[in-house]
């Protein structure tokens, strides 16, 4: 590193932590707001580190000393008692992730790979879910986190929208030669661009229109109407049709369950939908590629999965345990097809067939797409099957089960829309992540427990309210 980066860096270090000093909240909003800024890479005392870590690092330090009396305070108070008093709503469940995250590290061999995805993953992710219940979960101030996740998708949108618009090289020297080039903004490769903004176009879309009828806020509305727009743009540039999905089911699923309307206009909007696609024999040979994954991407996947099985499969330990964190392109390496063949001319299946049978050499190599070994398999319950083992797999079932649960009883029982956006975001999550990677990057850990952070500041509020009701009768 010279020494003018070095210095802009301790300059902007100082700054932030002077910040979390003196308004802690904007600090924490901040940090959200820059969460691709893990991006910016660098090695502190010969270990490698990132800008957002160094962000969440400050925060925790700042948060110790400025809150280490009254921690302690509550924690001899409950060893007092002998139990917890204040319990954090899914505690259980963050403690089990930790330690299975500890134990997958040791699946690793203890590996500085594996400790560094466990130290960013999940201990710094989690460090940011109890920052933000404890700063911003008081007097509705976690509302603030909507505009920190349009200031973000916004930056992230003006750097797609310029790739797109005026030069298509710009930070994006590999994706922009593609035969269809695609936007990454920031990113490294497309498919990024839309994982992180899937889930938030939901989240902004559904504040939105809790502020809708507040005629005061006009330019608040304004400003994410366009944030919106650019984001859901962004990712059709990125041609990131998992996002586009993930999108859809999420913005059907509010629409859905919103209300009684929403519903009918949403089955009957879904009916059109089907039935064009089946009378149009183009668009329904493209919605069938998609759906029986026989388009290229989908055959990869489907390359991917099947030696991901194979590899599970191959010992009771794998199965059980997994092969721990970063350590799947190695253990998957024995079981790796080095590429598939691939019907690029839409020939009928045994028409093509029979000629990679009996066809050249070169004939075979004009079919012939190498595929690469990835660092995650491609899909949700594979990802944390081979990183955390079959156990891993029940606890993200289970976080989620509870997650839709509580989210969707809260709506039900006080009709807060925003906890209706926090499920119909997560499914944007889960449905993007049926082909993809939705958990295991150091921006979509955070992003995963701010909405986890969310829906247990929501929660603790209207318990709260219940709570202080009882106390005035």
């Amino acid at each position: 590193m010279n020494l003018p980066t070095l210095t802009i860096g301790l300059l902007a270090l100082i700054a932030f932590a002077v910040l979390a000093w003196r308004r802690y909240d904007w600090a924490l909003l901040t940090t959200i707001a820059l969460l691709p800024s893990y991006l910016i890479r660098f090695k502190v005392l010969g270990i490698p580190s990132t800008w957002l870590e160094i962000m969440i690092i400050v925060l925790i330090i700042v948060y110790g000393f400025k809150n280490y009396r009254l921690t302690m305070a509550n924690i001899k108070q409950n060893i007092t008692k002998g139990k917890v008093t204040n319990r954090y709503p899914f505690d259980i469940e963050v403690i089990l992730w930790l330690i299975l995250g500890i134990i997958a590290v040791a699946m690793a061999g203890w590996s500085l790979g594996a400790l560094g995805i466990w130290k960013a993953y999940f201990l710094e992710a989690i460090f940011v879910y109890l920052l933000f219940i404890n700063t911003l979960g008081r007097n509705k101030a976690w509302t603030r986190v909507f505009w920190a996740m349009a200031i973000s998708a916004l930056l992230l949108s003006l750097v797609a929208w310029y790739q797109k618009f005026v030069d298509m090289e710009f930070l994006n020297p590999i994706w922009s030669h593609q035969v269809v080039p695609r936007v990454t903004s920031v990113y490294p490769y497309a498919n990024a661009l839309g994982l992180y903004l899937a889930p938030i176009i939901i989240l902004l879309g559904v504040y939105l229109k809790s502020l809708l009828k507040d005629k005061g806020k006009l330019y608040q509305i304004v400003a994410l109407i366009v944030v919106i727009i650019m984001s859901l743009a962004s990712i059709i540039f990125s041609r990131t049709e998992g996002a586009m999905l993930g999108v859809l089911a999420g913005s059907i699923l509010f629409f859905a369950l919103s209300s009684r309307r929403g519903l009918w206009l949403t089955a009957v909007v879904l009916a059109l939908g089907l039935v064009a696609i089946v009378s149009v024999p183009s668009w329904r040979s493209v919605a069938w590629e998609k759906v029986s994954l026989s388009d290229l991407s989908g055959e990869i996947r489907q390359a991917q999965w099947l030696e991901t099985k194979q590899m599970l499969m191959a010992s009771p330990v794998n199965f059980i345990f997994g092969v721990g964190l970063n350590n799947y392109p190695v253990r998957v390496l024995p079981f790796h097809q080095e590429g598939i063949f691939y019907n690029f001319d839409k020939l009928p299946y045994e028409e093509f067939r029979n000629n990679l049978v009996n066809g050249s050499y070169l004939y075979k190599r004009a079919y012939w797409k190498p595929v690469q070994i990835y660092q995650y398999p491609h899909n949700i319950i594979l990802n944390f099957w081979t990183e955390l083992g079959i156990l891993g797999v029940a606890l993200m079932l289970w976080l989620l089960a509870r997650f839709f649960y509580l989210s969707l009883k809260i709506y039900y029982q006080h009709r807060d829309v925003l906890a209706l956006g926090l499920a119909s975001a997560m499914v944007t999550v889960l449905v993007h992540g049926l082909v993809d990677v939705p958990y295991f990057k150091n921006d979509l850990a955070v992003l995963w427990w701010i909405l986890f952070a969310i829906l247990a500041v929501i929660k603790l509020d209207y318990d709260y309210e219940r709570s202080s009701t009882k106390g005035d009768r």
